[in-house]
């Protein structure tokens, strides 16, 4: 771990069963591994994980979710709700709106039925309607974007459209990260 190699800590802590050393490894590198399309090695870790340390972080089972959409959306959207859950629970509200506006993106890239999405947009704008702040610029594009699209497929009369224009416009004009 100390010379940089995720993987190989990883593989050496699961050998000695530190399980909670396994799960800060994997959520120290999770957006990372995400962002470069290793979604495979995320859903790998979080299952060799025994399923109470897997299923009981939101963090964990919002990777899970988010990698999953790559090979199975449905149930991508199953985990997600699930990570959703958890965030409402723990009250973390901007695990909430990346979760939200995630499955909206979902349903955006996968062109599902949208009736479905109803729900999460307005999850996801009463949250946003308490004028979050975002640790980065980037995060408030995802939760943004997700919204907009939410909006801008099923309810375009949503009350927040001309917000969540005004700022998506503002961070693409922004010098954001590529994948952002």
């Amino acid at each position: 771990e100390a010379s940089d190699d995720a993987e190989h800590a990883f593989s050496l802590y699961g050998e000695a069963q530190q399980w909670d050393e396994c799960k800060r490894i994997v959520l120290l590198n999770a957006e990372r591994l995400f962002s470069e399309g290793r979604w495979r090695t995320l859903i790998d870790w979080i299952e060799s994980l025994p399923t109470d340390v897997a299923t009981g972080d939101a963090w964990l089972v919002y990777w899970l979710g988010m990698s999953q959409f790559q090979i199975d959306q449905a149930l991508s959207r199953v985990t997600l709700t699930k990570a959703f859950e958890q965030f409402r629970a723990d009250a973390d509200e901007l695990g909430q709106m990346l979760t939200a506006a995630s499955i909206l993106i979902g349903y955006y890239l996968e062109y599902a039925n949208w009736e479905h999405a109803e729900p999460w947009i307005f999850r996801l704008g009463s949250l946003l309607e308490r004028q979050p702040t975002f640790p980065t610029p980037e995060i408030e594009m995802t939760v943004y974007s997700g919204m907009l699209y939410g909006i801008a497929i099923r309810r375009p009369d949503h009350a927040l459209l001309p917000a969540c224009i005004e700022r998506t416009v503002s961070l693409i004009e922004r010098d954001l990260q590529s994948n952002a």
